[in-house]
């Protein structure tokens, strides 16, 4: 972000959420971290995921207090007040361009995340298409670009794009892609990278009150790749006392069994293998040309 930020003109990064961990442990922890270091990168807008809503309302409200950009759900409400749980949409000026966000998210996957909540009315999901509808009729005519984050499937979201119009850039972060032969919508959508590992750039220019895509293209992260600098800002959300507090999480819910899901970049260590298995070369994982396999670590 630093160097397309040095290198373009009114740079916006914008995130589909699930900032919330799926670890079965820590997941306040981390989310509080998470969004910590996306007030640090400058994150113009983001949406909610159906693991966020797992936090619960309460928990979820007291952490979105502190985050310095707009949260954008427009199908999820207060099942008590009906209010909009976050921000409904938001529009922003970036360099003289106005642009505007709605976001949606399935109310399928709620129900596996969250269903507690939802049975007992603390939360409530819309229709998708009746949200969205509604949400771009109301900032249309305040935005130049107006795009949708969705946490719907690809298909899902490609269906919203066609049905409701003025929509410039759909993001999608659930499953599927475009297959190559099938119909495509007018309406670029795009899909959102898994675990951080990408980031999509597009790049619009507005003409006579009108988006027009120009590019777009994913970066790689690299996020294992020890020539990487790290971010001090960043790191400072991820250091001893994020590491304390997520270690006491994981026993209190745990025990002393072991885990060994990856944390914050960290891929799990795999136990030492039989001599047997190894010339039988199972649970090595792919060998490459001139690798040996050693107990312990992949070729």
């Amino acid at each position: 972000m630093n160097k397309l930020r040095g290198t373009e003109a009114n740079v916006v990064l914008l995130d589909c959420g699930d900032f919330s961990s799926d670890w079965g442990y820590g997941q306040e922890i981390a989310a509080e971290a998470t969004l910590k270091a996306m007030n640090g990168m400058g994150y113009a807008a983001a949406a909610l995921g159906p693991l966020d809503l797992a936090l619960g309302p309460e928990s979820l409200a007291g952490l979105l207090k502190n985050v310095a950009f707009p949260v954008v759900t427009s199908n999820l409400v207060n099942g008590e007040t009906g209010r909009p749980f976050g921000t409904g949409q938001a529009v922003f000026e970036r360099g003289g361009v106005r642009i505007g966000v709605v976001g949606v998210l399935p109310g399928n996957e709620v129900k596996e995340t969250a269903p507690a909540f939802l049975e007992k009315g603390l939360f409530r999901v819309l229709p998708m298409e009746e949200a969205v509808r509604k949400a771009v009729g109301e900032i249309r005519p305040k935005a130049d670009v107006l795009i949708l984050l969705s946490q719907g499937t690809f298909e899902e979201t490609c269906r919203l794009v066609e049905k409701v119009s003025g929509i410039d850039l759909a993001v999608s972060a659930g499953v599927g892609k475009a297959v190559p032969g099938a119909p495509v919508p007018r309406t670029p959508v795009v899909t959102s990278p898994e675990r951080g590992n990408e980031l999509g750039f597009v790049r619009f220019k507005v003409r006579k009150g009108r988006a027009m895509l120009l590019e777009k293209r994913m970066i790689g992260l690299g996020c294992y790749d020890p020539d990487i600098p790290e971010d001090e800002t960043v790191a400072s959300f991820f250091g001893d006392e994020f590491k304390i507090k997520m270690a006491k999480a994981r026993r209190e819910r745990f025990g002393r069994r072991e885990r060994r899901e990856p944390i914050m970049g960290k891929e799990p260590s795999r136990p030492a293998l039989p001599a047997e298995t190894l010339k039988r070369g199972e649970g090595t994982g792919p060998v490459l040309p001139g690798t040996v396999p050693v107990p312990g670590k992949k070729p």
